[in-house]
């Protein structure tokens, strides 16, 4: 049985074949598993050179050059670990922020955050390229802003500023109390807490200076309510109509008056006799007509709530 050695085979009948050549050069097998490393050259017998380089991203960092010795071995020797990845050097971190990723070599990639209270703008990463330098630039960490705080009705607002963290403190004015938090905070996402406060209204007392024979517009009294005064059936208002609830939960001065209405002398019937004396709101006088006269209309007329009488009758 044939056995075969490098190029040259040994036959059954004790000749090499070829016979032309009496021995084969030996050869130095190239080392599995070299992913990163470049061989310049295809002869690999004995005595010869290769010479040795490593892909891109990748540095030498041995013998540029190897030679096959008689003894089938590289020398000197060579692996994967000739070829190591280039370095980009630890990169740099922008004010108020920082780097996450400790590898900093050939397709490393790094991630920049901010420190509580900043926003990035920039590269949020980075990756270690062949030419030694990261890609991108470095990013930049501005502090976050809320803008213009909200405004609440009735109140003044004390800020200490729009930025992360900053307060705004309210106050409500005279006359008015808080309902909500007093404070709100510029938030990381860079809105105003929630919820607002209001500012409500105090309770005022009943007014208890009052014209005699009126009535209020509303039965709930707070700060800054007008309330008109009105004057009950059979009567007329005389004077200011509206009080106003001040800061202080006192009232503006009543000066109304309910006087009752009056209709003046009641209308001259010809040829009649008129009864009655009293004039106002409500009261009647009746009519009776001379002898010889016929009455024609109602016997009566009326004080009515305009300030008239009722349409008086006729003699005839």
């Amino acid at each position: 049985m044939a056995t075969e050695v490098d190029a040259c085979i040994c036959q059954e009948d004790g000749q090499w074949s070829p016979q032309s050549i009496s021995c084969c050069p030996r050869k130095c097998p190239l080392p599995g598993n070299i992913t990163h490393v470049i061989v310049l050259g295809d002869n690999f017998t004995v005595n010869t050179n290769i010479t040795l380089s490593c892909v891109e991203g990748y540095t030498l960092v041995g013998a540029s050059t190897s030679t096959c010795e008689e003894t089938g071995i590289w020398v000197p020797p060579f692996s994967d670990d000739i070829c190591i990845p280039v370095s980009c050097g630890t990169p740099e971190s922008p004010e108020y922020g920082f780097v996450v990723g400790s590898k900093y070599s050939y397709k490393d990639v790094v991630l920049y955050k901010c420190d509580s209270g900043y926003e990035l703008q920039g590269d949020a990463e980075r990756t270690c390229q062949e030419d030694k330098l990261w890609s991108g630039t470095v990013p930049v960490c501005r502090r976050i802003t809320c803008g213009l705080h909200p405004s609440v009705e009735k109140a003044e607002a004390i800020s200490t500023g729009s930025t992360y963290r900053s307060n705004v403190t309210f106050v409500c004015s005279s006359g008015y109390h808080l309902v909500g938090p007093q404070n709100i905070m510029c938030l990381a996402n860079g809105s105003w807490s929630k919820p607002l406060p209001s500012c409500e209204a105090n309770p005022c007392p009943v007014p208890f200076i009052i014209p005699e024979n009126a009535v209020l517009s509303e039965v709930d009294f707070y700060v800054g309510q007008n309330v008109t005064i009105r004057c009950r059936e059979g009567y007329q208002l005389k004077g200011q109509s509206v009080i106003t609830c001040n800061a202080d939960e006192t009232w503006t001065p009543a000066t109304a008056k309910c006087e009752k209405i009056s209709c003046g002398p009641p209308a001259h019937t010809e040829n009649a006799l008129i009864r009655g004396s009293f004039y106002q709101y409500g009261d009647m006088v009746t009519y009776s007509c001379y002898s010889g006269y016929m009455l024609e209309g109602p016997l009566r007329s009326i004080c009515v709530e305009n300030g008239t009488w009722t349409t008086p009758p006729t003699c005839k």
